[in-house]
Order: structure tokens, then sequence, then C-alpha cells
């Protein structure tokens, strides 16, 4: 006998869910859409259209110098905002804030009462050489900034010093905008020179040739490398200093306990004045 063969249950799918037909109840007729016309702002609740419904006619030409807003609204725009009556106080604090900044030079100066007199001495030697063009830039900005805060009443100079000696005029010269952007025009072209003799001059001999013209504030700029004295003497060094000067020093490009920056200390502080080593590019 022989078993009776298995048949395949055959599976049927489902049958596709037939959609339904609803009516749609909403009137679509184009005289009922409603034009959003409301200024009112949103909501959480969505836009708020215009309250009664507004027929759409293309048959009306707009006129572009009609003025555009709510005709009928209890919502009061204002023309224009108010005015402020009273002036905003400003606070001492947001003045300083906004004034330009002073260095250590300015400072300096404006610390010394009266009317002065101010000579600027750059050093230009051969030894100046080796000094960083960037390093050489900001000492130029420090000092045609510092001419900028002079007052009316000071009197100002100038001198360069390396192979020779070389006041920018005999006498001193009084602060305004001409001798500022003419002086600015000397710093910007002062640049070190290598010299034909054996030696340079230093500052002990800048300092002992401007004795005469009775300075009040010598800004001295040098590496302080001395080329007339062999061991520094500083009772020697201070006796060069004009009487009644003070000594502003200031180097930059060398380390606080360099020779030259040690004796530029000492010259100052004996003539009452301040040594500035300037740092950074």
């Amino acid at each position: 006998m022989e078993a009776p063969k298995q048949r395949t249950k055959r599976i049927i799918p489902p049958k596709r869910v037939q959609l339904q037909r609803r009516e749609v109840t909403t009137p679509t007729n184009q005289t009922n859409v409603k034009i959003l016309t409301s200024n009112v702002p949103l909501t959480n609740r969505g836009v708020v259209t215009a309250a009664k419904a507004t027929r759409f006619d293309m048959s009306k030409i707009p006129r572009l110098d009609e003025h555009i807003g709510l005709k009928n609204s209890s919502i009061n725009i204002p023309e224009q905002l108010p005015s402020i009556k009273q002036p905003v106080a400003i606070s001492s604090k947001q003045n300083e804030t906004n004034e330009r900044p002073k260095s250590r030079l300015v400072k300096f100066i404006e610390r010394q009462a009266g009317a002065q007199r101010i000579i600027y001495m750059i050093d230009l030697s051969s030894s100046m050489l080796n000094l960083s063009p960037l390093r050489l830039s900001k000492i130029r900005l420090i000092l045609q900034d510092s001419l900028d805060f002079l007052e009316d009443k000071d009197q100002f100079n100038l001198l360069t010093f390396g192979e020779t000696i070389d006041p920018w005029h005999a006498n001193f010269l009084p602060v305004n905008r001409s001798n500022i952007s003419r002086a600015s025009e000397v710093l910007d072209n002062a640049q070190p020179e290598k010299t034909s003799l054996s030696s340079d001059q230093d500052m002990l001999n800048a300092l002992s040739e401007i004795g005469s013209s009775q300075p009040t504030i010598v800004v001295l700029f040098s590496d302080g490398i001395l080329t007339s004295a062999g061991i520094p003497d500083f009772t020697k060094i201070k006796s060069q200093v004009p009487v009644g000067a003070k000594v502003f020093a200031m180097a930059t490009d060398m380390s606080a306990n360099f020779p030259g920056a040690v004796i530029m200390r000492n010259l100052a502080e004996q003539s009452g004045g301040e040594f500035w080593l300037v740092e950074g590019d």
C-alpha cells in the first residue's frame, strides 16, 4: 500500500483594504475663501485671520499709493517712538575705556609738573645694526606716539648719535602739528649705520653735547654700549647728565643684566628718571 501524498496548502493573501470615499462637506467655492489681512502677532493657536470673509476679486486694480494697514482696529500703533528727553550719562569708567592708551613714556612725561623741554636722543651707532627691525619699528612708534601727547606749553627737539652727533634743530621747537609731523618723518628715516671710524659717539658724548640747552627731560634710546669709557664709573656717568634733567632711558632686545641695560638703569635712577626695557615684537 502506498502512503497518500501530502497536499501543499495554498496560502491566499488577504484582500486589499478598500479605501472608503468620503464626501467633502467643506465648500470650495472661491467666493468663500478668506484672505489673511490681520497684523495681529502669532499665537499658540496659529495665525489669526480676518473676522469676516473677504471676496477675492481680481477685477479691481490695486493702487500702490494707498496706505497699507488696519483701518478698523482697536490696536493703537504709535506713529513715532518717543524721543529721549534727558541724555544718558556716561560714567567716568566708560570714558577711561574709550581713551587712547598711554605708554609708560607718556605717563612719565605727564607726571612732571609745569612746561617741559624734552629732547629725544636716538642711538644710531654701529652696535645698533644687530637690533631687530621689528623692535626698532616698535621703538619708533612709541616715540612718535609720545609726541602726540605733548602739551602746547612744552617744547621738544631730536638728536641722533653714531658716527657724529646730529641735533635736529639748534633750539627747542614749540609743539604744533607741523613740527610733530616733521619730527615723525625724521624718526621714520632713522636707521643705524656702520661707521667708518674706529669708534662711534656714545650716549655720554651725546649727553655732554646737550648740556647747554638745559632740557628738563632726556628720552634716551640706546643699547648702552660705551666707547668713550673703559670700566664705567657711575659717579662720572651721572655728571654727564645736564643739571636738572631727568633721563627716561629705553632699551630693547637685551636682558636686564646686560651691561648696557645696567648702565642705563643706573643713569636713569640717579637722575630721578626711569628705565624701560621694552619687550615683545
